[in-house]
């Protein structure tokens, strides 16, 4: 209903159109296919142009926040991993555990426990202090303990004991460090851990590690990224790049407001916290200017809409002039008037189609004639040629099986009860029937195998034991079709020039199958072969069989049965042959699967 409609109505159009002089049909053809197209398309290249800068701009922000993240996880799992030897050194603990009973004995154990590696290794790396606590009496505070009793007031003590954790990273502004005689910052990120790995022992111990902020701060600074970086505890502005992030400072209190424009957030997880970055502020250089080259673009929109009206100004003088004159022409030959054009001619598609016009006036009956008559007279000699080649392979095939009948010989070795006799002849009889039944040139595997059957049992009574024979057929092959007598020539083949001249007994395999849409028939003997130089010459006379090859070559059975099938299969069959002398022959034949 839809499609009748709108056929109608696309019929209507070009019927007013048919109205409209060439001029306006070219004007409606700049104004719909040039102006519009022009304009339109340049804006949405603008756009896109624009739209795709922008999804730059977008994926340029969210890599500098991933960048980010990455810098600040990789300084602090350097950290984590220096808590984790510390947690696990049993040295460690036993010296957090141990109960002194002077201030000689500890020292003696503190001297000691200086020259382990992991207290040396901690220092650097980006780590500004580390500082052991234990809630040991007998330990006395300094270097690098301390008692638990000097920090159970402290925000981050109390922070790791409600978070139940056994690590956290807090951020904290230290009073105590910020002077003016160290270059420490009061800005403070410590990892805390508590050291329970040997859970043996009731002491609290706990490991501090001060990570170095000003190096964290520098590496983010340093980067030179080309947007403002905020990375964000809660509230707190614990890293930036825009110079509001100096550590002798409390840290700075996070503005929502900043968030103007194109930004990326990213909120990353860092063991016990979760931070923001934030990335404000990317500018790009190409939206600039796009803007700014506004004003060129509408000029050059504006010259691409006057060259085209130009142009085709001259080309619509240039092709309606000639029109017209040809339209004249072809009023007079309505009149039966076939002037020819004087115009001196042009090379372009209008003065071919004045040249064109002139030699239809000239030759118009002529080539109608000879178009109509000669395309008859070939359809004709195809079909003749056609039937006479049909009617010639009939006629070859039938030397090959035509006897005399022998329905009187068979009958008369019944009454002699000699039964083999009378059995065999019975074979010899169909395949006489079938041999002179030419009503139908196709037939189907079932019928087709069981003339060879028949055909194998008549040699089978010639040769004895000296031939065996075996064959196998998928089901689903039965009913397709395939050229009279076409299987049964091969196994001819077989019989005449692989088994007959052998001395010992020999085999006949015949197998059709059906794989992926093709039909393959397979005939295999155990004969006396043949030479790879005769395989090859046989093989290309079988791929280039047709009636006047027939006419020359000695294998006159094969080849028609070639013929045949390739007529059958419209070109679409493959035959190949593979022999090998006192060894044997196999020939594969390969045909699409054909029900009617």
């Amino acid at each position: 209903m839809n499609s009748d409609l709108l056929t109608k109505f696309f019929k209507k159009q070009i019927k007013k159109l048919d109205n409209y002089t060439l001029k306006k049909k070219l004007y409606f053809l700049y104004i719909f296919c040039v102006a519009i197209p022009v304009i339109v398309t340049n804006g949405l290249i603008l756009k896109i142009v624009y739209d795709a800068e922008k999804a730059s701009r977008k994926r340029n922000l969210e890599n500098i926040a991933e960048a980010v993240e990455y810098n600040i996880t990789s300084s602090f799992s350097n950290a984590v991993t220096i808590t984790n030897d510390m947690y696990t050194n049993r040295i460690i603990s036993k010296f957090l555990d141990t109960v002194y009973t002077s201030p000689y004995d500890y020292y003696s154990a503190y001297d000691s426990l200086k020259r382990n590696y992991i207290l040396h290794q901690s220092l650097g790396l980006k780590i500004s202090n580390v500082i052991l606590f234990a809630d040991n009496d007998t330990i006395t505070n300094g270097g690098k303990f301390a008692k638990i009793s000097e920090i159970v007031n402290t925000e981050w003590y109390h922070y790791l004991s409600s978070s139940g954790r056994n690590l956290i990273i807090f951020p904290y502004y230290d009073y105590n460090k910020n002077n003016l005689y160290t270059n420490d910052t009061g800005r403070t990120i410590s990892i805390v851990r508590r050291l329970d790995y040997y859970g043996k022992s009731s002491l609290e111990k706990i490991v501090k590690l001060d990570v170095d902020y000003s190096i964290i701060q520098k590496d983010i600074t340093n980067t030179k990224y080309d947007a403002k970086v905020y990375v964000c505890d809660g509230d707190n502005i614990i890293f930036s790049n825009d110079g509001i992030t100096s550590g002798s400072k409390e840290f700075s209190k996070w503005d929502v407001g900043k968030l103007k424009g194109e930004h990326a957030e990213r909120q990353m997880h860092l063991y016990s916290r979760d931070w923001d970055i934030y990335i404000v502020g990317y500018q790009s250089n190409m939206i600039e200017g796009l803007k700014n080259n506004i004003p060129i673009f509408f000029i050059l929109i504006l010259a691409n809409l006057l060259l085209p009206i130009t142009i085709m100004y001259l080309v619509n003088q240039s092709n309606t002039r000639r029109i017209f004159l040809l339209g004249e022409y072809l009023d007079k030959v309505k009149e039966e008037k076939f002037d020819m054009i004087t115009e001196e001619a042009s090379v372009d598609e209008i003065g071919d189609l004045i040249k064109n016009y002139n030699l239809m006036v000239l030759k118009m009956e002529d080539l109608i004639q000879v178009v109509y008559k000669d395309k008859l007279e070939r359809q004709e000699l195809n079909l003749a040629k056609q039937q006479a080649e049909l009617l010639a392979l009939h006629s070859q095939i039938n030397p090959h099986f035509m006897f005399n009948a022998l329905e009187s010989i068979r009958m008369r070795s019944l009454i002699k009860n000699e039964d083999e006799t009378a059995h065999i002849i019975g074979k010899l009889a169909i395949l006489m029937r079938k041999s002179v039944d030419w009503g139908a040139d196709t037939i189907t595997i079932k019928e087709e195998m069981d003339f060879v059957e028949a055909y194998l049992q008549l040699q089978r009574y010639r040769f004895g034991n000296k031939l065996l024979y075996q064959i196998q057929v998928d089901e689903a092959c039965l009913r397709y079709k395939i050229p009279k007598l076409t299987i049964l020539t091969f196994v001819e083949n077989s019989c005449v020039h692989g088994i007959e001249s052998m001395s010992n007994e020999g085999w006949i395999f015949i197998y059709i199958t059906e794989n992926e849409g093709s039909v393959t028939i397979e005939v295999e003997d155990t004969g006396i072969g043949m030479s790879e130089e005769q395989a090859k010459t046989l093989q290309e006379h079988m791929n280039a069989s047709n009636i006047e090859t027939i006419e020359n070559s000695e294998s006159i059975g094969i080849l028609n049965a070639c013929v045949r099938l390739r007529m059958f299969c419209d070109e679409m069959f493959d035959i190949k042959i593979d022999s090998e002398e006192k060894v044997g022959t196999t020939i594969v034949i390969k045909l699409p699967i054909i029900t009617c």
